[in-house]
């Protein structure tokens, strides 16, 4: 089984914040939205692996960045690779 991606429309800021909070840290933390108020909130309150505003697609395909996770959610580099795979 893989992972899940949970989608959700809340109805406040702070839900999300709640949410993301109560779990352990995420390896990556996508949100969407057009409200830049929301946005920085939510990424000043909330700690993650990886956060990308409006784009999901973006580190797959940068092979070379770095995967650093918080708490549970790994570390090393991104891919499982040794930093020396890449020299």
């Amino acid at each position: 089984m893989g992972p899940i991606l949970p989608i959700s429309q809340p109805s406040s800021v702070e839900d999300v914040i709640d949410f993301i909070n109560a779990q352990s840290s995420p390896l990556g933390l996508y949100l969407f939205s057009e409200n830049q108020y929301l946005s920085k909130q939510t990424m000043n309150s909330t700690a993650s692996g990886d956060a990308v505003l409006d784009e999901c697609m973006l580190q797959p395909t940068i092979h070379d960045l770095p995967f650093g996770g918080v708490g549970n959610s790994g570390v090393g580099k991104y891919h499982g690779e040794s930093d020396s795979a890449h020299t």
